[in-house]
């Protein structure tokens, strides 16, 4: 177990007899120390065997267990132990074999460098790409995106129809001015619909 760290006997050797930084630190040791334990304490919490009764209290919540105070604090741990035991430790692997024994077919493949997972299924029956989205959601770590396309297949029979529109635009535009040149420019372009324009330009010039 780490110590709390005595500011005091941190001071360097040229600081001896120096009453206001000697005064100075042990005014600012009651801060260390609040700071360095509840340090500790985090840490401690971060662990099963060694959270206290508020730590504790996280996993129970994580776990779905509910909390009892009465309950001495060693049992909860015990508590909390056995429920973790329970869960199979979620690996790419372990995935994998969850799908294929709830979707059958499934095609996965993951891209660590872009925090990326892809998957394939062909999911037919009503209410399981809900489960696929549950199962993902609670598996896979929150900062990995999930790339999930599910195709369904089916064979269908019937008619198809293409129509077109045939639409024809002519444009005139008169001049007083006569040269004697006459442009006349026609496109027509098919294709779902079909248009025609026509130009006409005329220009006379007075002689």
């Amino acid at each position: 177990m780490a110590e709390t760290p005595n500011l005091d006997e941190l001071l360097p050797d040229y600081y001896d007899g120096v009453v206001d930084i000697h005064e100075l630190v042990m005014a600012e040791q009651g801060q260390v120390t609040k700071l360095f334990d509840e340090t500790i304490r985090e840490i401690a919490n971060q662990y099963v065997m060694t959270a206290d009764s508020t730590g504790i209290s996280v996993f129970e919540n994580m776990l779905g267990i509910a909390t009892d105070l009465s309950i001495d604090l060693e049992t909860r741990r015990i508590n909390v132990l056995a429920s973790m035991m329970n869960h199979p430790p979620y690996t790419f692997k372990f995935l994998k074999f969850l799908l294929e024994k709830f979707a059958g077919r499934v095609e996965l493949a993951q891209y660590p460098n872009d925090f990326k997972l892809v998957v394939r299924t062909w999911l037919e029956k009503l209410g399981q790409v809900d489960q696929l989205d549950y199962l993902l959601n609670t598996i896979v770590p929150a900062n990995l995106i999930i790339d999930s396309t599910n195709e369904i297949t089916a064979n269908g029979t019937g008619h198809l129809y293409v129509g077109g529109v045939v639409t024809a635009v002519e444009s005139y535009i008169l001049s007083n001015d006569i040269s004697g040149t006459y442009e006349i420019n026609n496109t027509e372009t098919l294709a779902s619909g079909v248009h025609t324009f026509e130009t006409i330009e005329i220009n006379m010039k007075g002689a």
